[in-house]
């Protein structure tokens, strides 16, 4: 035998749930102070190891450190001199010139988010009171359909808190739960809203959004409507995020009698606060909008999805101009917008192959300086190189997409390949790690693909409307083709051994992938739906998701696509070895999905696994249950694309 100690080592899993990361960031509005907390885990002392640092951001030097603390919503007030938090049920208040820290509220369950008021002088709190009346009931009776929802029946409100005299004023007390949404710049209105529960019309639902007046406590309602995401003041009027049919489909860009527009595509706009006339802004903009932030010199950030990037843009409304932030981030996760001269921004995100980083923009700089950065915890690693690969399909639409490469990878060789998939209109960004670790499967051997199909949002509403009523139609025939087009542009992948992986909308994939192509040599749908009508029905969100992605459609009229589209009515056709994986308490997409495909699959004498993760939901949060769950996808690929049994058989007992 011969040894060689190699200079890095591949990334293993725990690396990658237990490397400390950054959970919460926060800026004061002066640009001053940064708070930032800090997560990981040791499993030498079997422990989760937390910190919070108070650091003078213009020199990015630590002022206090909290130890084992991670403060929970953490702000600063606008004249800079308190910083507010919650931690065990209470909310705390410390002066940031003396360093004194006294609690506001103590042993409050159902606190939520909060925002200062432009005094500084006291709060204002979302409240949420849990309802009991289910406690010792022998019997539910629906009130509607979201009564399945857990805690549907708590009633939340908002409440103002002097933070001086710790008096607390209610500011709702309707019977319906009222969210804040924002506060104004003089201190005496906010904007609030109440979901409104609406059959008539896909999604099923809708929003009211209300102004209240703090000195009469009367509240305005500006509108009912549906596609609606964020509202915020915005000069003489409220900037809104929304879906393109907002407003009566004031956002749609499409041709006429073009397809439908899909409202995961998001959209800004402009509402006057007298006439409440709404103007589009973005229009002409393809990045799909989930987000903005303005600070009080009316400085508007949006955070959008630009193909498999989350990235930052400064908006110029008047002049409906977006211009992109220089941070050095493929996928943003956190941000926050100071009020100061510069028009401070602070970003968190990763990259393709960049560990979390912290950096810093004012806005007008071309570049961004890097406040911190996790790289020193993988200098032992040794990652594979990652290449973007994009292929035109048959009806000109470029179809984005990314590949792994395995750390000691050696063109010369033949590789198995794991293809992987959303297709549910969102793409797979281009994060560091997440719930499936890339690097980590191309450390074991393999190359892995990632797929960009029709339907998803970031490339304009064209695209992604391609997702409304179609359930698969055109997201196989990308995955397909592009997966054809990849093998034959790159000769050291081995055609004969892919397999094929999706989770949610994915896994629905991996299931109907199945039923159109004997391409993959192993498949695993995670969280996969196997008949559309059971899902719509039985979902916990399944009437609302299907309002927008199967608009205008449902099981009575619209059979073909609710029976056509579903993988368990073509189960029959199904011959490539099939894991499914699932929570067994998921919600979302219930554990029956699955248990129909395997109970269908089984009677026809197919190879077909089933494995269900024991008290977990749509996603496998636990640290132990989820190396488990990772260790299952690996092992089943191990056996069918590598020849390699044996680790399946330990984990399966066969």
């Amino acid at each position: 035998m011969q040894f060689q100690l190699a200079a890095k080592e591949p990334v293993n899993n725990r690396l990658l749930t237990n490397a400390e990361t950054i959970s919460q960031l926060a800026v004061s509005d002066n640009g001053q102070w940064l708070l930032v907390s800090f997560s990981g885990r040791s499993d030498v002392s079997d422990m989760q190891l937390q910190r919070t640092e108070l650091r003078d951001l213009s020199k990015n030097t630590v002022v206090h450190t909290f130890s084992q603390q991670n403060l929970g919503r953490a702000a600063f007030s606008p004249d800079n001199q308190w910083l507010s938090y919650q931690a065990n049920n209470t909310l705390w208040l410390q002066n940031l010139n003396s360093g004194e820290v006294h609690p506001l509220l103590e042993n409050q369950s159902g606190l939520g988010t909060y925002s200062w008021a432009a005094d500084s002088k006291s709060l204002f709190i979302q409240w949420t009171q849990a309802d009991t009346s289910l406690k010792d009931t022998k019997a539910k009776l629906y009130r509607s359909l979201e009564d399945r929802w857990r805690n549907n029946r708590d009633i939340s409100r908002i409440f103002q808190l002097d933070i001086q005299s710790g008096l607390v004023r209610a500011l709702t007390t309707d019977k319906a739960s009222s969210f804040l949404a924002d506060v104004r710049q003089d201190g005496r209105a906010l904007l609030f809203t109440q979901r409104r529960n609406d059959r008539s019309t896909p999604p099923h639902a809708s929003t009211a959004l209300f102004e209240l007046d703090l000195s009469s406590l009367t509240a305005r309602e500006l509108g009912v409507y549906q596609h609606f995401g964020q509202i915020e003041y915005y000069q003489q009027g409220y900037l809104i995020v929304g879906g393109p049919n907002f407003a009566n489909g004031a956002g749609i860009n499409l041709p006429a009698g073009d397809d439908i527009a899909n409202d995961y595509d998001g959209q800004l706009y402009f509402m006057d606060a007298t006439s409440l006339e709404v103007t589009a802004l973005s229009k002409a903009f393809d990045p799909s909008i989930s987000s903005i932030a303005l600070n009080n010199r009316q400085q508007v950030v949006a955070q959008v999805s630009e193909g498999d990037r989350t990235l930052l843009y400064s908006v110029d409304i008047e002049r409906q101009r977006y211009t992109k932030l220089p941070f050095n981030l493929d996928v943003v996760e956190r941000f926050s917008l100071a009020n100061d001269r510069n028009n401070t921004v602070v970003a968190l995100g990763t990259g393709v192959l960049t560990p979390q980083q912290l950096e810093k923009v004012q806005i007008g700089q071309r570049r961004a300086s890097t406040l911190h950065s996790s790289q020193a915890l993988y200098q032992h690693i040794q990652l594979g190189e990652v290449h973007d690969f994009i292929v035109t399909n048959p009806q000109g639409d470029n179809i984005d997409g990314r590949y792994y490469l395995p750390p000691d990878f050696d063109a010369n060789k033949k590789y198995p390949a794991i293809v992987y998939y959303y297709g549910g209109t969102t793409t797979v960004n281009r994060q560091f790690t997440g719930r499936y670790p890339f690097h980590h499967w191309a450390a074991n051997g393999y190359i892995v693909y990632v797929v960009q199909p029709r339907g998803t949002i970031g490339y304009g509403q064209r695209f992604s409307a391609l997702h409304v009523n179609a359930w698969g139609k055109y997201t196989a025939d990308d995955i397909i083709y592009a997966t054809e087009q990849f093998v034959a542009r790159h000769p050291f992948v081995d055609g004969k051994r892919l397999g094929n992986i999706g989770a949610s909308y994915g896994g629905f994939m991996t299931m109907y992938l199945a039923t159109q192509t004997d391409m993959f040599a192993a498949s695993i749908s995670h969280a996969g739906i196997s008949a559309l009508s059971s899902y719509w029905g039985q979902g916990w969100w399944g009437f609302l998701y299907s309002g927008v992605a199967s608009r205008g459609s449902f099981p009575w009229n619209n059979q073909e696509l609710y029976v056509g589209q579903s993988p368990l009515y073509m189960a029959d056709k199904i011959t490539t070895p099939l894991l499914l994986i699932t929570g067994d308490s998921d919600v979302n997409v219930p554990a029956g999905e699955s248990q129909q495909m395997y109970t269908a699959l089984k009677l026809l004498g197919r190879d077909v696994a089933l494995v269900e993760i024991p008290g977990e939901d749509h996603h496998i949060i636990d640290r132990e249950k989820r190396y488990v769950w990772w260790d299952h996808l690996l092992a089943f690929f191990d056996k069918h694309l590598k020849d390699e049994t044996d680790w399946w058989q330990q984990l399966s007992q066969e």
